[in-house]
This record gives structure tokens, C-alpha cells and sequence, in this order.
């Protein structure tokens, strides 16, 4: 008994709560994308979110999704929301239109025309949806395959849609906006 007492002991001041200034403390010698991990695990208020330079930075180093979801979890305001441009940029990636074509075996590309302004999604030798970037509407054209349907869901989340359409929506030939 004698032990377990010594040992209840020792880790009560383990067990203690930290203070509000050992975390700011902590937070300050970490980097952005410390901080929010160290914030998102131990669910920590906005108030220890770093300076708003400093999270715009964070922000940009994310895909739009990401960022997005980054945005409403913190419940940031919408200025840290992404710009249309910054949108129009991410999608036109030429690296993000290779890395999308990759997960999909080179069966599902996407075609921006020629001036940027509309991307199609092309499987196997169909095009399945357009989407405006101007409008930020996706129109899609039908369900066509299950592994069609995989890959028109994927498209909506690469525009930044946290959604998915089923094959009765999809047979319906919706315009969305996302």
C-alpha cells in the first residue's frame, strides 16, 4: 500500500492540468502547422491560434479542400477563405490535373479549355461533367458506371465539394454549385 500511495503521489502533479501560460509558452516555439495540429488535438480555442499573417500563410500551403475544411473546423471568419483566383490557380494546376489523372490510372483526365475558365472531366473516352469557374457551377451528364460515379465524386471533392452524389442523383443530370 505504501507504494501505491508514493505512486499516486508522483504523478499528481503530472496529472494537472496545464496552465493557460505553460500552453501559450509551448505554442510559441512551435511552428504554424504545429500549432493547429497541438490546437486540433488537445481542442484548444481560437484564442491560441497563431497571428492572422501567419495562418494565411499556413492556409496557402494546403490543397483547397483541406483548406476549406481548416477554415470552417476553426471557425475563422471568410476572409481566410480561398479567392476565386486562388481557386482558378489550384484547379489549373497543371500538377494537380496530373497527380488527379494518376489516381485513376490515366482512365479519368481533366481538359481545362482555353482560357481557364471551364474544366471537363473526361472518363475512359466520355466527357461526364463541366464546371464554370466563373459560375462555380458543375454540370454533370449522366451516370454512366460505377467507376464513372467514383470518379465525377472526386472531381466535386478536387473542386472542394464535401459532398457526393448517389447514381439516382446523378441520372437526374444536376447543375451544382459548389
Amino acid at each position: 500500500m505504501k507504494y501505491l500511495k508514493s505512486y499516486n503521489e508522483s504523478i499528481r502533479e503530472y496529472l494537472k492540468p496545464k496552465s493557460e501560460d505553460d500552453i501559450r509558452n509551448t505554442i510559441s516555439n512551435m511552428d504554424v502547422v504545429d500549432v493547429f495540429k497541438y490546437i486540433e488535438e488537445y481542442e484548444l480555442d481560437n484564442s491560441f491560434l497563431p497571428s492572422d499573417k501567419e495562418i494565411k500563410k499556413y492556409l496557402n500551403t494546403l490543397s483547397i479542400n483541406d483548406w476549406i475544411k481548416t477554415v470552417k473546423k476553426h471557425k475563422l471568419d471568410n476572409s481566410f477563405l480561398p479567392t476565386k483566383k486562388q481557386i482558378k490557380d489550384h484547379i489549373f494546376n497543371e500538377n494537380n490535373i496530373k497527380d488527379f489523372s494518376k489516381i485513376f490510372y490515366k482512365k479519368a483526365t481533366l481538359i481545362p479549355n482555353s482560357d481557364k475558365s471551364i474544366i471537363k472531366l473526361k472518363s475512359y473516352d466520355t466527357i461526364v461533367a463541366e464546371f464554370d469557374v466563373n459560375t462555380k457551377k458543375l454540370k454533370v451528364n449522366g451516370w454512366y458506371s460505377s467507376t464513372t460515379s467514383k470518379h465525377i465524386n472526386s472531381f466535386i471533392s478536387y473542386l472542394g465539394g464535401s459532398f457526393t452524389l448517389s447514381k439516382k442523383e446523378l441520372n437526374e443530370k444536376p447543375v451544382i454549385k459548389i
